[in-house]
This record gives C-alpha cells, structure tokens and sequence, in this order.
C-alpha cells in the first residue's frame, strides 16, 4: 500500500491548471441573441423583449462542445436568464427602449464562456394608426393586414379569399401547420413549422404564443395569427386566436416514482460497471486519514459489487431532479505483489457515488438518461461527507434521500 502519492498527483494537477490559466475563454455578447417585438399604434405601442435561444446554445456548444455535461449546464444558465426591456408601454415610432440581460454569474462560469455585452438600444419602428399586429425584430416592420388580434372583421371588397389560420384539417398537424415543443419542461419553447406547400396562402400567416418560453405541460396559452408579407385587398383572417393547451411534452424528472423498474435496473447495472471499472484499475480512495492509492502492479479482486436501491436526488430551485446520486458498496481485496519486501494483502469496504443526469421523462413515460458518472470514492463512514461534498457541484440545490420502485 503506498500513500501520498495521490498527494504529488493532486500537486501536479494544481501545477498544469496555473499553467492554463492564461488561455482565453471564448467571448459572447447575449446582445446577439437579444430581440424586441413592437406592437399596438403609434403612441400607443408596446415592446416584448426577446431571446434567440437556439442561436445562443449553438454558439456556447461551437465554444465550449456539445456533450451531455454542456446541455445541464446551458438549462441552469438559461433558468436564471432575464430579458427585459424598457420603457414596454405607451411607444410611439421614433422612441428608444433598452434591452437588458440579467444573468447568473455561477451558472455562466460554469459553462466556459465569457459573457460580454448585455444591453443594448433600439429604435421603435413599424407602428401603425391602425393595426395591432407586430413589427418586425428589432424595429423591421412587417406587413400584416388590418386586423386587430381577438377583433370582428371588416367589410370586405368582393374577391378577398378568407383564410382559416386555425383550419382543424391543417392546424397542430405533423403534415400540416406542426406545433413543435423542443427541450423538456419546464424550459422547454414553443414554435409553429409549416409543412404546407410554398404556394399555400396559410404560409403567409404568422402565430405568436402569449408564452413561448419556458411552459409547462398543461399550461393553457392563446395563439394569435397575423397576415405577413400580402395585401389586406387579398386576404383576410376569419379569427385571429386560439386557445392552445401544452402537452404531453418531454420534462425532466420530477419524482422517482416516474422511473420504470426497467429503468432503475438498467442504471443500477451501468453504476455496478462504472464502479468495477474504477476498481480494476488504479484504486484511489478516501478513508478517514485522506487519500489512499495503489499504483505498484497490487492485484486487485472485487468481491462484492451492488448499487442500492437508495439514493440521494439533487434537486434543483426549479423543482426538478437534475441528478440522482447512486450509492454503490464494494468489497474488494488488495495483494501486494510479490516483488515488495513482506508483502500484505488488504480487504476493504468501498462506497462509489456515481452520479446519473439527463433525466428527460419522454411523451410514453419513458425516462431518458445519460451514462453514470463516478464523482466520489471513500470507505463508508464518509458518506455524509462525500455527499456534501458533491453538492457543492450544483448551484441552488438540496439532496433528497429516496427509495427507487421496483
């Protein structure tokens, strides 16, 4: 048995990190990926603040690389990302509002990036004396007819087509107008994607959701239609909203009564491979003096390998579980090799904390999940320690000790 050793490793490793402490993170302005939506008449105008998540996880995974582990890390930035914009009331063309961005400054280091500008100026533009329909982004205007959304229509000229936007035989179909929800509640987002062929006249409608971002399975959110880019001599709307309820929709776990027996077998079995993996190779663990290692060609034998039926859930202020930590016992058997003077042979109980996350629930109930991690190894008696230890890795979080089903 040799210890201290992983005292020089752990002297090594601080030595290489100050080395890399020159490097520059990549640099990202959120300005880039800030928008403002205007509405209402001239005078009368409001502005909703916006925020291209796609264009923003694209360019965090192009910085910083688009494992599993990247994923956690932009759904804790983006929970505590705020977007607003001010003055939002009583606009008229010409005015400027200023969009802001609120951030967690933890989350955002976690992901590796730097976060450059995070506010910025823009002209109101696009507002009408008689429309209530948008403006275009960040003060471009858009044609968009001339109705008011929830509003009767007007008489029309003999010739203009009359439009469903909410046509049952079309609307929130997979072949029609889809209703697509990407991510997991409760951040997942809303859009509309149209199917339908170029020439169709409903691909001139444009949906805006009163709630786009961050809705939850069961959320009840009204879809109003606008005409775009087509004359109000043309075409016309016969309504402007529809009541749309979300859901079913994928969500992160909630509680583990949503894991299948299946699925608790499958990752018991994963965290029991991880654990014999680590063991067959170069055993370092902590018992009560610090850290103790075997690194001389000792012959190591797991005698005993079993994850519990008992873990600890990390869950997050958002209410749902981001992590579950496996508890695995070892017993193994460490013989020095015969070439040390007086060799020993040793027998130890081991405790294994892998951590399994990603914990997606789908449509079917299924439960989704990323390969167990290995994040703490000591004797026993340092359980409590060793999960305390492991919660300093998730920000705003408590651990919750739960019996798995099955």
């Amino acid at each position: 048995m040799k210890k201290g050793i992983a005292l020089i490793l752990a002297i090594l490793l601080c030595l290489s990190l100050l080395a890399g402490c020159g490097s520059n993170a990549a640099k990202i302005d959120l300005t880039d990926y800030m928008n403002v939506l205007f509405r209402g008449k001239d005078g009368e105008g409001t502005a909703r603040a916006d925020f291209d998540y796609s264009g923003f996880e694209k360019a965090v995974m192009a910085a910083a690389g688009d494992g599993d582990s990247i994923l956690q890390k932009l759904v804790q930035f983006e929970s505590a990302l705020d977007i607003t914009v001010s003055p939002e009331k009583g606009l008229k063309n010409g005015d400027e509002v200023t969009l802001a961005a609120v951030y967690g400054k933890e989350a955002a280091k976690a992901l590796g990036v730097t976060i450059g500008s995070v506010s910025k100026t823009v002209t109101v533009e696009g507002l009408s004396g008689a429309s209530g329909a948008p403006a275009g982004q960040n003060g471009g205007t858009a044609s968009t007819g001339n109705l008011v959304p929830g509003g009767s229509e007007e008489p029309r000229e003999p010739g203009v087509v009359q439009l469903d936007p909410f046509d049952p035989a079309v609307w929130d179909k997979e072949d029609g107008i889809e209703i697509r929800y990407s991510g997991a509640s409760p951040f997942g987002w809303l859009e509309t994607v149209s199917h339908l062929p170029d020439d169709d006249p409903l691909t001139h409608v444009y949906y805006r959701f009163s709630e786009q971002q961050k809705v939850h399975e069961g959320d009840k959110v009204i879809v109003t239609a606008y005409l775009t880019g087509v004359s109000s001599d043309e075409y016309a709307l016969k309504s402007t909203e529809c009541e749309y309820v979300v859901g079913p929709v994928p969500h992160y776990l909630v509680t583990v009564d949503e894991l299948k027996t299946d699925t608790v077998a499958a990752m018991k079995s994963q965290v029991e491979s991880a654990a014999n993996t680590f063991a067959a190779g170069t055993l370092e663990f902590q018992d009560k003096s610090g850290w103790t290692g075997f690194y001389n060609g000792e012959i190591i034998t797991v005698n005993r390998c079993a994850a519990g039926d008992t873990v600890h859930a990390v869950r997050c202020q958002d209410g749902y579980i981001s992590a579950l930590l496996f508890p695995c016992a070892l017993n193994v058997t460490v013989e020095e090799p015969d070439w040390m003077d007086d060799p020993q042979t040793y027998e130890y109980e081991l405790l294994i904390l892998c951590a399994v996350d990603g914990l997606v629930v789908d449509r079917n109930g299924d439960v989704d999940f990323n390969r167990p991690e290995l994040v703490q190894k000591g004797i026993p008696e340092l359980e409590e320690q060793m999960l305390q230890d492991q919660l300093t890795w998730y920000s705003n979080s408590g651990l919750e000790t739960e019996k798995l089903p099955g």
